[in-house]
This record gives structure tokens, sequence and C-alpha cells, in this order.
């Protein structure tokens, strides 16, 4: 059970709440290109991630690295998928097993570090089925407003999981 003095209310959190707002609410923002989708979406999980990476590195050194090198990857993956029509063309089936499989690796890593914390076992199993439901619709659904509702949703979680951070892991 979760009091409110084991409630972490942080900016983090908030940001990555309406970040997955914004992408549940507006999943076509640019309705140009299924790169530029997806594209925005990869950029809020790696802004999600790097918010993370940053506010646990001076606890956990290994933790904090993973999330900003993943981050730091993501980013750029994200901004050449935005701004770069040719990247798209060649990267697109890539891009959603990427995406999918980035989700399922996080899972795995909350899950196991979590395996103490079952806040970070509970986020880690959460993230792993959203990661696997975003390879399924992927493969077979060809419309992109329904993996931007997956983004959404995975970032709202996470950003619920971050409020309910206990206070020993900010």
């Amino acid at each position: 059970m979760v009091s409110m003095s084991n409630v972490n209310l942080n900016l983090n959190a908030v940001v990555i709440i309406l970040l997955g707002i914004i992408a549940c609410l507006f999943p076509m923002l640019s309705t140009m290109t299924i790169g530029m989708i997806s594209g925005f979406a990869f950029f809020m999980i790696s802004i999600s991630l790097l918010l993370f990476g940053l506010s646990i590195f001076r606890h956990n050194l290994l933790f904090g690295l993973v999330h900003i090198i993943l981050a730091f990857l993501a980013i750029f993956l994200s901004l050449s998928l935005i701004f770069n029509p040719q990247f798209v063309a060649g990267f697109i089936g890539f891009i959603t097993y990427f995406v999918g499989l980035l989700m399922i690796v996080l899972g795995f890593f909350y899950a196991f570090v979590g395996k103490d914390a079952s806040y970070f076992a509970y986020f880690g199993i959460a993230t792993i089925i959203l990661g696997i439901l975003y390879i399924v619709l992927g493969l077979f659904v060809k419309n992109p407003i329904h993996l931007g509702l997956i983004v959404g949703i995975w970032l709202i979680i996470s950003g619920i999981f971050d409020f309910l951070r206990p206070q020993a892991y900010i």
C-alpha cells in the first residue's frame, strides 16, 4: 500500500505523464509520414529515458548510465526519423522492432534490478508487456495511430510509477 508520505511528486513524472497524454490525444501530430509519427513517439520515449537516467544517475551509476546511453541513441534515431524522409523509407520496418525491443530490454532491466524493490519489478513487467504489444501491433496494424497510443499509454504508466517511486530511489 502506498501512503502519501511515500509518493514522490516530481517534475519528471509530470513531464512524462504530459508527454503520454499528448501522445494519446494527438498521435498524428505530423500526418505527413509514418516516420515522422514514429520519430515523435520515439523522441518522447528518449526524453523520458533521459530524464529518468539523469534523476537516478547520482544514486545508481550503472542504472543511470544505461538510461542515458539509450536515450542519446534514441534521440539521434528519432531526430533522423523526423527530419530525413530517406532514412524513414529505408528503416521503417526496423523502427517498430527497435522501439518494441527497446521497451522489452528496459522492462527486463527494471525487472532484474527491481527484484528487491517491487516498484521496479512491476514497472518492468508492464514495460515488457507493452513492448511485446508494440511489436505485435506493428506487425498487424498498418495504422500508426495505434502504435502512438501504446507509446502514450506507456509514458503515462511510466509517469504514474515515477510518482509512486519510493523516496529511497530518487
